[in-house]
């Protein structure tokens, strides 16, 4: 593989983790309006949403 090859390569996953971190910042930035106005909600519902955040973000980056 050309260094150019490996260049390109390596812009494109940052590019795709950079997508990825903000996607993820976003879906926490929308949780934490959501539960800004549930007050009452307990932290292993917390638990359980930061579960459905950051596992498809490390699928994507690890796959």
């Amino acid at each position: 593989m050309s260094k150019h090859e490996k260049d390109c390569r390596q812009v494109t996953i940052e590019q795709s983790n950079r997508l990825l971190t903000a996607e993820a910042v976003g879906r926490v930035q929308a949780i934490m309006l959501v539960s800004a106005d549930m007050k009452s909600m307990n932290s292993t519902m917390l638990a359980d949403i930061a579960v459905v955040i950051f596992l498809p973000v490390t699928l994507n980056a690890s796959g």
